[in-house]
């Protein structure tokens, strides 16, 4: 079944920011890859909107907010879904559809390498240019929620 999905009122990740808290944004995300793993706070102690960036729940910090382990589209904790960007750093996304929208972030064509949930075959996606140049698995499917009708959606993917 193909399905075309409306996307009049769905948000962009960054929607909400000024354009200073957009760059302050990806400055994390790029700390965050060089980091390989839960960033700590007090590494980002000269970004400057890090605090509103925090507020606008742009991050999730662990328990006692100490650590960033989440940050749209990586995950500092191993996942499925493992993207190498062209510039040859790689992370892990918190989902396949996070996946794909890395392009959109670093605005690199990426490779994906992931794995389907049903049946464990390995997936592999290439990106270039903003569209999929190659996919290993003819048929394949993501699913998507509304994101928006969720609090705290970027701790449930």
């Amino acid at each position: 079944m193909k399905r075309t999905i409306e996307l009049n009122g769905v948000l962009s990740n960054e929607d909400s920011l000024t354009s200073e808290e957009m760059k302050d944004r990806i400055k994390v995300l790029n700390l965050l890859i060089e980091e390989e793993g839960p960033l700590p706070v007090d590494k980002c102690n000269k970004i400057n909107s890090f605090d509103e960036l925090v507020k606008k729940g742009k991050f999730v910090l662990n328990e006692d907010g100490t650590m960033i382990n989440f940050a749209y589209p990586i995950s500092a904790l191993p996942t499925a879904h493992r993207v190498t960007l062209d510039d040859g750093r790689g992370f892990f996304s918190m989902c396949a559809i996070d996946s794909l929208g890395s392009y959109f972030t670093f605005w690199q064509n990426l490779e994906i390498n992931s794995s389907c949930s049903v049946t464990g075959e390995p997936i592999v996606v290439k990106v270039e240019d903003g569209k999929i140049s190659y996919k290993n698995v003819e048929n394949i499917h993501c699913i998507h929620v509304n994101l928006n009708e969720f609090e705290d959606w970027s701790a449930s993917c």
